[in-house]
């Protein structure tokens, strides 16, 4: 499938986008956007590997600050453009989106929920209390908000569990991780004791024994109307770091293959009343057979741009469900295809081959014919800048300096 996509259809002047995010995400709304020629802004500082994108232009306006969320509603309002549909690439900024006064939502359309709806699903005690009510299979989950809280509970709760964050984005950018394992109840208690003292609230839920390729996402769109206008499947092939990173390398498959996983989400989705992006990650349990849901995300994902490539642009679905235009429904896409992180899939691959679980050969044998993260014909400067970074910095570690 050619990296290059047709302009806009049915637009004639195609409104511009502002990005608001980093990182992988953000690069990855950026290319769906970019190669349908749509002007692609983006707020702040998104790091370099977002800026040596050929689609990347900075927000005009001397001093205008858009690296954090605090006060957006005052700084969009000094953006000299008229007219901007806005994007926003993680937890935070689509909750600021979600806040923004309706007197500026005409002038900066999106596609987000409503701030009670995000949270039902983002906040992970709430997203719980949901699927219990709703009887969708998944982990055991205990809050444990607070020491006092933690204390008070049975041991059975802290049996094969791990601690998880409330809200992931902030929790990581402190922790460096999504989740945290302990060794033993007062482990767990000093933990929660911490990230307490933090500000951060703490769950504990049952770890799901089994390999990388058991977790499967589900992911597409809902339109204003209430529509689902796509859904596509694939499945994790390898992580890193272990249990608790992200996909290294990932391939699509038939929704049919995980259709009890599709309509526990439906059922998930629909009963909170949503509408945008979604990304709901599920992981296989051996143990009772059933798909188990452990989160859901609501804004674009790392490989965002990968599903674009396999025929579901959720970017673009996005962009013209907010300017109030019909976005035509996909119901096939690309089977079989895969993606890679090379950076991460080759720590992960090392981890495998010197544990024996993996050659070297098929590592790179599952390569051939992927898509790489970052790295693409038609904007390659991304890639070769971030892998160069890497192979720099790794090799510093490796002599010491």
């Amino acid at each position: 499938m050619p990296e290059l996509q047709p302009p806009l259809a049915g637009v004639r002047a195609p409104t511009p986008v502002l990005v608001l995010g980093v990182g992988i995400t953000a690069l990855g709304a950026i290319r769906c956007l970019g190669r349908r020629g749509i002007p692609v802004y983006v707020g702040g500082d998104p790091g370099p590997l977002v800026r040596r994108s050929r689609w990347y232009r900075a927000i005009p306006g001397e001093g205008l600050d858009l690296s954090d969320d605090a006060n957006l509603a005052d700084r969009l309002a000094a953006i000299s453009i008229g007219t901007m549909v806005l994007l926003p690439t993680s937890d935070r900024w689509t909750f600021a989106v979600s806040r923004l006064p309706a007197a500026l939502t005409s002038r900066f359309p999106s596609t987000v929920a409503p701030t009670s709806v995000l949270e039902k699903l983002v906040v992970k005690s709430r997203l719980a209390r949901v699927l219990e009510e709703l009887q969708i299979p998944h982990p055991r989950t205990v809050p444990a908000p607070n020491l006092a809280a933690a204390r008070a509970l049975p041991s059975a709760a802290f049996q094969n569990a791990f601690l998880k964050p409330t809200q992931s984005g902030p929790f990581a950018a402190v922790y460096g991780a999504k989740a945290i394992r302990f060794r033993d109840r007062e482990d767990a208690l000093a933990l929660i004791g911490e990230a307490a003292s933090r500000g951060f609230e703490l769950m504990l839920q049952e770890f799901i024994p089994g390999p990388a390729d058991r977790h499967v996402f589900v992911e597409g769109f809902i339109d204003r109307q209430g529509q689902l206008c796509g859904m596509l499947a694939r499945r994790r092939v390898r992580i890193y770091p272990p249990e608790f990173g992200n996909s290294s390398c990932t391939e699509t498959i038939p929704l049919a293959d995980v259709s009890d996983a599709v309509g526990s989400l439906r059922r998930v989705l629909e009963g909170a009343g949503y509408r945008g992006i979604f990304s709901a990650e599920f992981k296989l349990d051996e143990r009772d057979g059933l798909f188990k849901l452990l989160e859901i995300n609501v804004r674009p994902w790392w490989f965002a741009g990968f599903a674009a490539r396999c025929g579901l642009d959720v970017c673009e679905m996005a962009y013209r469900d907010a300017l109030g235009l019909n976005v035509d429904p996909v119901t096939r896409y690309a089977v079989g295809r895969r993606c890679v992180a090379p950076r991460l899939d080759l720590e992960s691959g090392l981890a495998e081959w010197r544990a024996g679980r993996l050659g070297l050969a098929s590592l790179f044998r599952s390569w051939i014919g992927a898509d790489l993260l970052t790295l693409c014909r038609d904007d390659p400067w991304p890639g070769i800048s971030g892998m160069f970074t890497w192979s720099r910095a790794r090799l510093r570690r490796k002599l010491g300096l």
